[in-house]
Order: structure tokens, then sequence, then C-alpha cells
């Protein structure tokens, strides 16, 4: 389990609201996230796999993941695909190092309030089945770059 695809079908609970973000435009949104994991009964607790999806910060959903939150509940993960606030001014001109700094800042608040959300779920109810002793981030392209913030930086950091 966990390497190989083992399970051939997959549950996929979608369009669970976990939070309302802001974007860099002053707009208010809510975010919702889509959680994967295997089709089966035998497992409670399995390890997390939050991801986000790529497009620059400006542009994607979290359905263009979908095969990847797939491979990884049919390994035995809980895969979930998250919004997050995108870059909502105008293209032209181009936007600026600092705008682009802030869209990267909410969209790390977006990743850590979907990871806030899973802790008290599985606190709660644990509805999701996931161990929150494994809990992983990852993503695509700018949903990388949002996972390797929110895995490196906390509130001590400025």
């Amino acid at each position: 389990m966990f390497i190989n695809e083992v399970f051939d079908e997959v549950e996929v609970s979608a369009d669970i609201k976990y939070a309302v973000g802001e974007t860099i435009a002053g707009n208010k949104e809510d975010l919702f996230l889509d959680v994967y994991k295997p089709k089966t009964n035998a497992e409670v607790n399995r390890p997390v796999i939050v991801l986000g999806f790529g497009g620059s910060f400006i542009t994607g959903t979290r359905k263009d993941i979908d095969f990847l939150c797939e491979s990884y509940a049919k390994r035995g993960y809980v895969a979930v695909s998250i919004d997050y606030s995108l870059y909502d001014l105008p293209v032209f001109p181009l936007p600026t190092s600092i705008e682009m700094q802030e869209v990267v800042v909410r969209a790390v608040a977006d990743m850590k309030n979907a990871l806030r959300f899973l802790q008290t779920d599985a606190q709660g109810s644990n509805q999701y089945g996931i161990d929150t002793n494994y809990v992983m981030v990852g993503g695509i392209s700018s949903g990388s770059i949002m996972a390797c913030h929110t895995a490196m930086l906390d509130s001590s950091d400025n």
C-alpha cells in the first residue's frame, strides 16, 4: 500500500466548503475542497495529502488535478484538492513582484485553512478517515510553490 495502486475504486466527497478567502482585489470568495479516498472500509485512519493545482496563481481549478488525487487514493492515501485565492487584478500591465508576493501569501493562508479544517474534522467525527500524524502538502507548479511555503513558514516568519 502507498507505492502502487492497490484499490480499484475511489470515493469522492466534492464541493466541501472549508473557508472564505479574500483575493488581492479584496473580493471575498468561498473556498472548497474535494476529498478522494479508497472505496473500502478496511482502514479508518489514512495518511492525507493536500494538493494545490497549477496556473501561475492566476488561473486553474481544483478539478485540474483530479487525476493526481485519484491516483493517490488508489494507493491508499486520502487526497485533498483545494481551491485557493487567485490573482484577480488586471493582467496587463504585468503584475508587480509585490502583488504576486501578496497572492502567494494569501494562497498559503488558504492552504493552512484547509489543513486546520481537516485537523478539526479529524479531532471530531473524522468523516474523511485521516491520520493527522501523517499530513503532507504538495501540488503542481504554483500549487507546489504554495505547498513549499506552507510547509516551511510559520507564525514567527516575516
